[in-house]
């Protein structure tokens, strides 16, 4: 059996492009094509069956298939009234944050001035704790204060590390 038809505007009589015409429940439909035409081919439609023609701005039509072969559909357009819809905010004041190097100086305990930037929010999805949608905002950490004297072990440790290396490459050659 094949089902065929034109769908066309009630107010305009254009033809109209991308309706859907389908079978409730079922996967069994098609889409008109741009000129307002649709075509279902199957052995097993019924032309008893019933299908849904709907489109976004329409009146939704229920039709037999039988009613359909070769005849035009006019679809009735609508429009639904919805209550107010009010947007609002507010300013987002992001926090003043310190460098790496600021807080690495402020760790070996020198004095700095705190700069003055600021960074945007930074927003992920999926934090794990935090509803959906919530703004992830990672908090600056201050390294802790550490003695000025391991940093300067460090450094002689490395240091005698490359005096080391330099010996032993003058040796070799």
């Amino acid at each position: 059996m094949k089902i065929f038809g034109h769908i066309n505007d009630l107010s305009t009589g254009e033809s109209m492009p991308y309706v859907n015409i389908a079978r409730e429940g079922t996967s069994i439909g098609t889409t008109t094509n741009n000129s307002g035409f649709f075509t279902l081919e199957g052995d097993n439609l019924d032309p008893n069956w019933e299908f849904t023609i709907s489109h976004i701005g329409y009146t939704t039509l229920k039709r037999r298939a039988s009613n359909m072969q070769g005849n035009s559909i006019y679809m009735n357009p609508s429009s639904t009234a919805i209550n107010e819809v009010v947007i609002s905010g507010s300013k987002y004041e992001p926090k003043k944050t310190t460098s790496w190097i600021e807080g690495l100086r402020a760790g070996l305990g020198l004095n700095v001035e705190k700069p003055n930037t600021t960074e945007a929010p930074t927003i992920t999805v999926g934090n794990p704790g935090l509803p959906i949608g919530t703004p992830f905002q990672p908090q600056a950490r201050r390294p802790e204060k550490t003695n000025p004297l391991i940093w300067i072990g460090l450094g002689v440790g490395v240091l005698a590390i490359l005096v080391t290396v330099i010996i032993v490459s003058k040796n070799n050659r």
